[in-house]
């Protein structure tokens, strides 16, 4: 499991070690050490070769003075190139005659990296942020866009390592090596697409974090298993309530998301012009006639949704229902001390419905209740504005699930899967498909269907995220990425599941015409870098 941390997080272990009686020199002796090694298992042989090594002003420089004596100790030529005069850059070239030291000049970085077999960015470490300034911003702007392959020490330069927002001129790296933890701001946007593929390494801190990169490796440990003898009562029966005049699709996909999840039943209660809507398209559920006015929920609809409730493993509520005075009872409902007593995924309006209450969410299902808001909904239930979300996307996805007592799916590029007492789990798929209305109502019925079949909240929720993003990249592959439906998904799910149990895990394309991406960054490189790094991976 690749551990994630804050920056507060990482600082605070490096002082509590440097109080137990390691030097701050061991300290970082032992973070150029690990990375070193990352690099020579990912290069090989690297007898021969020739790197260059950006080195800046601070701690994240020593690293790679470091790592560049290291390279020179294997036997490969170095360039080394400070942003500004260093004393122990001077010392290692001088001891060492395969480095060269090089002080910076305007093109020095662009005519090394071209005579260069692959390039290290050592020039800013977790105390910068962006706006990229002097030296250093002038060295990154000649990195530009080189084939040369491109290896980041702890962090791309140019990237905020707590917030991930990043400068336009940020190090395009390859391959991110972190000294200890994946820093958190790595794993968000904008800076995550210039972290390329990331490996964490062990320095001695130990854990100094609460959260874990939510990736393949992650994902197939939490697969349930399905007997061969099981049978449908095996899997839970999901009980959605959904839909109204206006968005009757909504049930349509929270359904189909729970029917490609694994459920055993699937049972949608909605009115009559729902129903009709999602039995025209959907074999798969039964249906229970709710009565409504204007197409939404009539507030008696409890009455007939009680015993729905009793015989069902797990609810879903909230795609398309609506915030009329029906809604709202029966969401205050599912929610109060009188609920149900029955895991429960809330989403869209039921999230709308419940933001003005501020306490705990659904006392009686014994802590089984998953939120999954988007952006807005998370500012709803939070009473902020969406820039303030936006702005710690963390911060925002654990206050929720501390005031709601609840698995908060924090939906997004991104995505964070947080519980009540701070652990949490990023994806780290690009999948810019699912940018589509709709998807998020495929992500509901897919987590109620974990849910519905044993699974723990916490566990049903971050696989649920795995396999909705997993497929929404094969759902990208067949089509532009712009004409990706959610209703493309569910079909999908099943063979992102059956990625997952083989253990294999292929490149993809990304729309038609595009390059190959990798389905999670975490995993082997695709086959064009193979080929430029010339290792074993």
């Amino acid at each position: 499991m690749i551990r994630v941390c804050t920056v507060a997080q990482m600082r605070s272990a490096e002082n509590a070690a440097i109080d137990a009686g390691t030097g701050v020199d061991e300290l970082m002796l032992r973070a150029g050490s690990a990375m070193f090694a990352e690099i020579a298992g990912q290069l090989g042989e690297l007898s021969g070769k020739s790197a260059t090594v950006l080195v800046g002003p601070g701690s994240n420089g020593y690293d790679g003075v470091i790592v560049a004596a290291q390279l020179a100790g294997a036997g490969c030529r170095v360039r080394l190139i400070c942003s500004r005069p260093r004393d122990d850059a001077a010392a290692v070239a001088g001891a060492n005659p395969a480095i060269e030291l090089i002080p910076y000049a305007p093109s020095t970085v662009e005519r090394s990296i071209e005579d260069s077999d692959f390039v290290i960015d050592a020039l800013l470490g977790i105390g910068s942020a962006p706006p990229l300034r002097g030296s250093v911003a002038r060295m990154l702007g000649e990195v530009g866009s080189t084939a040369t392959p491109r290896i980041a020490l702890d962090m791309p330069s140019g990237i905020d390592a707590q917030t991930g927002a990043a400068d336009p001129a940020a190090f395009p790296a390859d391959l991110t090596i972190c000294a200890g933890p994946c820093k958190l701001g790595v794993l968000q946007f904008p800076a995550r697409p210039h972290a390329g593929r990331i490996i964490a390494t062990d320095i001695g801190l130990g854990d100094p974090g609460s959260g874990h990169v939510l990736n393949a490796d992650v994902a197939a440990g939490l697969l349930p298993r399905r007997p061969s003898n099981a049978h449908k009562g095996t899997f839970g029966r999901v009980l959605a309530i959904a839909g109204s005049a206006r968005y009757r699709g909504a049930a349509g996909l929270v359904c189909g998301g729970a029917l490609r999840g694994g459920a055993g039943y699937v049972e949608l209660a909605a009115p009559e012009p729902v129903v009709a809507a999602v039995a025209a398209h959907l074999l798969g559920p039964t249906f229970t006639v709710l009565e409504g006015a204007a197409g939404e929920l009539r507030p008696n609809a409890i009455r007939i949704l009680k015993p729905a409730a009793e015989r069902s493993a797990v609810i879903a509520a909230g795609p398309g229902l609506g915030t009329g005075a029906g809604p709202d009872l029966v969401v205050n409902w599912l929610t109060g001390p009188d609920g149900p007593d029955r895991p429960i995924v809330l989403d869209a309006d039921a999230l709308t419905l419940i933001s003005p209450l501020r306490r705990p969410v659904a006392p009686n299902a014994a802590g089984e209740v998953v939120l999954t808001p988007h952006p807005g909904e998370m500012a709803r239930l939070l009473g902020v504005d969406r820039g303030t979300v936006q702005a710690d996307r963390l911060a925002a996805a654990r206050a929720a699930a501390e005031r709601a007592g609840a698995v908060v799916v924090h939906k997004g590029a991104g995505t964070i899967v947080a519980r009540p007492d701070g652990q949490y789990g990023i994806c780290p798929l690009v999948a810019p498909g699912l940018a589509s209305a709709g998807t998020g109502d495929v992500l509901t019925g897919l987590i109620a269907a974990l849910l519905g079949g044993g699974m723990a909240a916490w566990d049903a929720a971050r696989l649920g995220v795995y396999l909705h993003a997993r497929s929404g990249q094969m759902a990208a592959a067949g089509t532009a990425v712009a004409g990706v439906l959610a209703a493309d998904l569910a079909p999908l799910i099943p063979l992102a599941w059956a990625e997952l149990e083989s253990g294999r895990q292929r490149p993809i394309g990304l729309g038609r015409g595009s390059a190959r991406i990798n389905p999670d960054f975490f995993d082997p490189l695709p086959g064009e870098m193979l080929d430029q790094f010339e290792g074993d991976l």
